[in-house]
């Protein structure tokens, strides 16, 4: 059996892209644009808020570090996309590619959403949601999956973008679950 400690990569980034200002009004655009690797303190602090928001802070132990070394370099195992708006860091999408041997086509998976409230009446949850799709269809990617837990307060978000609920109970395999399993074969 081989396994591999970091995906395997194709093309040099998934993020190779251009985006497209969203205006808001004259004074102030928001922009929707990759991280960099000078994000991954805001990126952190980010994460962190969105954890605490749904009661799992506790279970948030991502240093800066981590971030750094796993979204960066030739071949991270996720990417990110930030929203900018008044030179102000204040949303972002954490989102990775797989693969559905069912349909035979990569598609990509959000692994994290979070918008600051300041960003709520700008639609920036929608937009940061829109610009995976971008990259999905620019990919010839087949969806973009996500799952939230049952009592996620923005769940009509998802709902009026018109995402399809699945049925399909997530399962997780914890570390110490993973180690036993491991050590059983």
């Amino acid at each position: 059996m081989q396994i591999l400690d970091r995906p395997t990569c194709s093309i040099k980034s998934t993020l190779a892209m251009v985006t497209r200002p969203f205006t808001k009004d004259n004074m102030n655009t928001l922009t929707i644009r990759p991280a960099r690797p000078d994000d991954a303190p805001i990126m952190h602090a980010l994460l962190k808020k969105l954890a605490d928001s749904l009661g799992m802070g506790h279970l948030f132990t991502a240093t800066i570090a981590d971030i750094t070394r796993n979204g960066f370099g030739h071949c991270p195992y996720y990417h990110t996309l930030l929203a900018e708006y008044s030179n102000k860091i204040i949303g972002l999408v954490t989102f990775m590619k797989s693969y559905s041997t069912f349909n035979g086509q990569a598609y990509l998976y959000i692994d994290s959403l979070y918008v600051e409230d300041s960003g709520q009446n700008l639609h920036v949850g929608q937009k940061l949601i829109a610009a995976v799709c971008q990259k999905a269809v620019e990919k010839q990617y087949s969806r973009v999956d996500l799952h939230i837990p049952d009592w996620n307060p923005h769940q009509a978000l998802y709902d009026n973008l018109d995402m399809q609920r699945t049925g399909h109970i997530p399962y997780q395999i914890t570390e110490q679950t993973m180690r036993v399993l491991a050590e059983s074969l």
